[in-house]
């Protein structure tokens, strides 16, 4: 299943999945598996070229993009997928040897280390830099708490993956022989480590989310001091207990979590994860019939049906990662770091999970390389096969070494085998981490020039830090002081500067409360000039960003920090004291500077609830003002065509939380879920914008409809009250369809013979779909007595019905036609429409499971409700 999941998507770039509407380059599918890659195929030079498309594709500021090549554009940067800068040429200079691969992708690498720094500063915790987090990790079933899911903080695994990048970045310094940033790096590895266990780890080794991820990726990474390894191992493998010897991991945790395992003495849980049948784990697909790895642990349930429809790949490598252990520590073929290729190699096999036998070859770039151990009535048979040119350490699981022996005579025997060491458990190398520096924020020259007087100049006996304080000011700057939820406040942090000097931003505050938009590009620093206290200064504003709170209360927007390296000018004596000018100009005789650290003052912000008075029934949460306006597409159009809904939202204030209005569709109007599209102008205050709703329906017969006037409702925060708004009605006129026409007049020259053996041919078993539903539609109608309708508003419009007295009226017209293409979305929709209205169930409400309880509540027979349940899944396989 791993090797077809690599075939199906290692073709020019390492797609995700090959089926589905993404398949593109994905980064964090490409550095979960690309060790496993590296085994089952020669991928070498398949990756130099993808490498040098992330090298491409890089962002300005270092961040590297979700997918490569960067189809998708400006969606940021998350932790474990822009890692694969770093992680991809690293494995590939382990598995191949190729040391070039590091000196051309070294600057790439840096960058994108030095991206994280800057994010971080001198906290070492990347905040925010998860998008994803441990993505699609095991979730319990929507109605059951039996058990927690496997959640793990973002900023963990974001701070955690910054440890690893960096410290691979070290590794790498080392290798191409730069002992500058060795040694940089190297200092820099305990603030790190120190920040970590400080933010995220107890005294007692638990770990903050108390995930099986978490605990994996400090482990793996090295993140914990060496006294709280194994305590934070056994918690990681008391949680894999708890679960019923199940794993929780998603696509960071789980290529990582069988070697946390081995590493710390639990093969034998590692073992167990790696055979169990049941759902989440590796085997749970495979028994469910699976060929290729999956995109989820559960993308099927067992009885069949998807847990997804939207999201579901049969076909997606990321979990495959496993064969990377399987082949490191079940069959124990490896390279040894400090010569790497496989020039000397590492055989070292774990034993385990009633396996009796192994078999595992590589071909390396110096030959054949294999390890086979079989047991034999108590004995453990091992066969390598070594190429020329290399050396191996093998290690035995044995405790008597004069029991072991090589072609049936003790290893004494053979000069060209030395025993080298014994030990209780095995050992694996030691990770360290590498922070880079960060670029300066400069003055313009317009801002030099800017000066017409003598702040820059320190006089005898001026004082130092009152100079500074005095003309160098940072300041928190907000529009408003107190809001309603979701009204947005401006938030910019200024530098108030009148002197000389360099800046470099340090601490980032924190946005507690409030969904966040950057309002100026990373790295970009609007300038401009200002007054405070009376004074002319150069204004700097170092970060811009748009806030929408998102609950009541009052929160603060903390400090941000910045480090200004500040020069001076001191004056020497004039050149010629008899002449005027000399006077007025003196000389310069040397430059004195400050390391000045600025800290904004913290703003509280106080956010008011929304009243509860008066609110619309339809209030979803926008804030602002906005209007609504729709048209369609066409007003008139054939039955055997798709008419369109286009609804804009247009207006300020927090449009990026505008849900799509409700569209009360006529009888007769089959319509889908929407297509969204929307546009925000950040540049001019306050933001604007547009979101636009496209509507995609059809008509199941001819006729006249009108598509009511669509509404939706606001808070108007500065008036302080809802606003209801709609947009026009609109009328569509449907005419028979040509095919219909063509179809009818041919059908008059054909027996009905021909007629029937055609339909069969062309719709296997739709007639029985249709004479069964009608059977059901009988009996439940028979039982109508028994289901209690909801009572009906008072005075509320009733709508003119299109539709026939039979709710298969169009399925029925499909099966007539031959339409096999049409039949069974159609015959869907319809009846699980009728099913929706029969029990008086919501959308979100449909579910298999919700509808066998609400036909248990109504006393309907179970030979019924199965023949229901049986012929939904008919229909839902026959869609797939």
């Amino acid at each position: 299943n791993i090797l077809w999941g690599q075939k199906g998507n290692f073709l020019d770039v390492p797609t995700d999945c090959p089926q589905r509407d993404e398949r593109l380059g994905w980064t964090g599918d490409a550095q979960a598996f690309i060790r496993t890659a590296c085994y089952n195929m020669d991928v070498q030079t398949f990756f130099i070229k993808w490498l040098k498309d992330v090298s491409a594709d890089q962002l300005p500021n270092g961040g590297v993009p979700f997918v490569v090549p960067d189809a998708l554009r400006d969606q940021g940067v998350s932790a474990g997928w822009g890692d694969v800068a770093l992680i991809g040429p690293w494995t590939i200079y382990l598995t191949y040897g190729n040391k070039k691969i590091l000196a051309d992708q070294y600057e790439s690498m840096k960058k994108y280390v030095e991206y994280i720094r800057k994010i971080a500063g001198e906290s070492y915790i990347w905040k925010n830099g998860s998008v994803f987090g441990d993505w699609l990790f095991y979730k319990p079933a929507l109605y059951s708490h039996a058990e927690p899911d496997g959640y793990t903080n973002n900023d963990l695994i974001a701070t955690a993956f910054f440890a690893y990048s960096t410290s691979i970045l070290k590794n790498t310094a080392a290798v191409l022989g730069n002992t500058a940033d060795v040694t940089e790096y190297t200092a820099l590895l305990a603030k790190i480590k120190a920040a970590f266990n400080k933010e995220y780890v107890t005294p007692a080794g638990r770990i903050f989310s108390d995930s099986q991820t978490g605990y994996v990726l400090a482990l793996m990474f090295d993140l914990l001091p060496e006294d709280k390894r194994p305590a934070a191992a056994a918690l990681l493998v008391k949680d894999i207990s708890n679960r019923g010897t199940h794993l929780s991991t998603g696509f960071l945790g789980t290529p990582y979590l069988c070697h946390v395992l081995s590493r710390f003495g639990y093969t034998d849980v590692a073992y167990k994860l790696l055979l169990q049948e049941t759902y989440p784990s590796w085997l749970y697909p495979v028994k469910m019939g699976a060929t290729t790895i999956w995109e989820r642990w559960n993308g099927m349930r067992t009885d069949s049906t998807f847990e997804d429809p939207g999201m579901n790949s049969f076909n997606h490598y990321a979990y495959g990662a496993i064969g990377d252990w399987m082949y490191r520590t079940v069959a124990g073929l490896d390279t040894e770091e400090d010569q790497p290729g496989y020039k000397k190699i590492k055989i070292q096999p774990h034993i385990g999970g009633n396996f009796s036998y192994t078999n595992a070859s590589l071909n390396t770039s110096y030959g054949k390389l294999s390890s086979n151990w079989k047991l034999d009535n108590g004995k453990i048979l091992m066969d390598a096969e070594i190429p020329a040119n290399t050396t191996a350490t093998v290690f035995i699981p044995t405790g008597n070494v004069a029991s072991v022996t090589e072609n049936g005579k003790p290893l004494s025997y053979h000069k060209d085998i030395k025993v080298v060491g014994s030990g209780k458990e095995y050992v694996s190398n030691e990770v360290v981490l590498h922070v880079s520096k960060t670029p300066n924020i400069r003055q313009t020259d317009a801002a030099k020039k800017m000066h017409d007087n003598d702040d820059e100049l320190l006089h005898e006996g001026e004082d130092l830090d009152k100079k500074v304080n005095d003309n160098m000011v940072l300041r928190l700057e907000t529009d408003k002081k107190e809001v309603y939820v979701g009204e947005p406040v401006v938030a910019g942090f200024k530098l108030y500067s009148r002197l000389r000097s360099s800046s470099r931003l340090t601490k980032n505050p924190s946005f507690n409360g409030f969904s966040v938009i950057d309002l100026q590009p990373p790295d970009v620093t609007a300038s401009g000039s200002g007054k405070l206290n009376g004074k002319d200064f150069n204004v700097y504003t170092v970060r811009k960003v748009l806030l929408y709170p998102l609950q009541s209360g009052t929160f603060t927007i903390e400090e941000l920090e910045l480090e200004n390296q500040v020069q001076f000018i001191q004056p020497g004596p004039p050149e010629d004291p008899d002449d005027l000018f000399s006077l007025l100009n003196p000389g310069y005789e040397s430059t004195i500077s400050k390391l000045a650290t600025l800290t904004s003052e913290p703003v509280d912000i106080v956010v008011k609830p929304l009243p509860t008075r008066n609110k619309p029934s339809n209030f979803t949460g926008a804030v602002g003002k906005y209007k609504i306006t729709s048209h369609l597409a066409q007003n008139n159009f054939q039955a055997d065509e798709e008419g369109r809904l286009i609804v804009e939202i247009s207006g300020q204030g927090n449009l990026q939380l505008v849900n799509a209005p409700p569209i009360q569709w006529p009888s007769g109007i089959e319509a889908f879920d929407p297509s969204v599209k929307d546009t925000m102008d950040t540049k001019v205050l306050p933001v604007s914008g547009k979101k636009t709703f496209e509507y995609v329906f059809s008509a199941t017969r001819p006729g006249s409809y009108e598509i009511p006037a669509v509404t939706f409702s606001y808070f108007d925060a500065e008036a302080g009250r809802y606003v209801n708004t709609e947009s026009d009605a609109m009328m569509i006129t449907v005419s028979p369809s040509q095919k219909a026409i063509d179809k009818a007049s041919v059908q008059k020259a054909e027996t009905k013979r021909d007629s029937n053996n055609f339909i069969w041919f062309l719709i296997p078993g739709a007639i029985g779909a249709i004479a069964l539903l009608f059977f059901i539609f009988r009996n439940l109608r028979r039982e109508q007595k028994i289901i209690e309708p909801k009572d009906e508003q008072v005075g509320a419009p009733k709508q003119t019905s299109l539709v026939s007295e039979s709710p298969l009226e169009r399925s029925s017209q499909l099966c007539s036609e031959g339409d096999s293409k049409k039949f069974y979305p159609v015959l869907n929709h319809e009846f699980k429409s009728w099913l929706m209205a029969k029990f008086c169930l919501q959308v979100n409400e449909a579910s298999l499971d919700h509808l066998r309880e609400c036909m248990d509540e109504a006393n309907v027979q179970n030979k019924l409700v199965l023949e229901v349940q049986d012929l939904l899944r008919e229909i839902e396989w026959q869609l797939y």
